[in-house]
């Protein structure tokens, strides 16, 4: 990843900085979405503009989901790093505000583009899966009434460093994790999906899973 996408321009990684006062850097306040591209358009774009503009507007961060905009963005900075599928994260910071908490909304939100290429996946994954390794960390309760896909991260980077421990971690376990109720929630990095009596199901949002 030579080159980052930073408000609407493409520039060298190494020169992006964002403010030591930016409430992204001081509290945690900002958003992410990732995705990948398929054919070299990002999948399902228009489902995490919408979660992204749902979770800025809880946060006081003004946004306009533009799909249109963003896909030019992205293909601009896909293009400068040489990549015809990519790995994407965008992410949107506060921006600059006082040292202490504020009670009014933000004005000047950062936007970020970090693209990278797609990690290559061996084909017995789709035929023979991978370990899930059961954690002894549990998910921590969402910060509002629903969780937010923050900046703020550090539950699931202690799961991460707990899987670690385990020999599972070896062979490319995701962990997953349980609410202090001890109902499934969630892997580190993904939802959980089971069959049972040919239902599909999913965890429901009241375990504060990810929306």
């Amino acid at each position: 990843m030579k080159y980052i996408g930073f408000n609407n321009g493409v520039i060298d990684a190494r020169e992006t900085v964002v403010s030591a006062l930016d409430h992204g850097f001081l509290y945690g306040i900002g958003l992410f979405e990732t995705f990948r591209t398929y054919g070299g358009v990002p999948f399902l774009l228009e489902r995490h503009l919408k979660r992204m503009a749902e979770g800025c507007k809880a946060l006081g961060i003004p946004f306009e989901a533009e799909a249109a905009h963003l896909l030019d963005w992205i293909k601009r900075v896909m293009d400068k790093n040489e990549l015809k599928e990519a790995y994407i994260r965008y992410t949107v910071t506060a921006g600059e505000d006082i040292l202490g908490l504020p009670a009014d909304d933000y004005q000047k939100p950062n936007h970020l583009l970090y693209i990278k290429a797609l990690p290559k996946v061996p084909d017995k994954l789709y035929s023979e899966g991978k370990e899930l390794q059961l954690l002894s960390l549990r998910r921590n309760t969402p910060e509002g009434t629903v969780r937010f896909k923050s900046l703020h991260y550090m539950n699931n980077i202690l799961a991460k460093r707990e899987l670690r421990g385990y020999a599972s971690a070896a062979n490319g376990a995701e962990g997953l994790m349980l609410t202090a109720e001890e109902f499934i929630a969630e892997g580190i990095v993904s939802n959980i999906f089971f069959i049972k009596n040919n239902r599909l199901y999913t965890p429901d949002l009241t375990t504060g899973i990810l929306p």
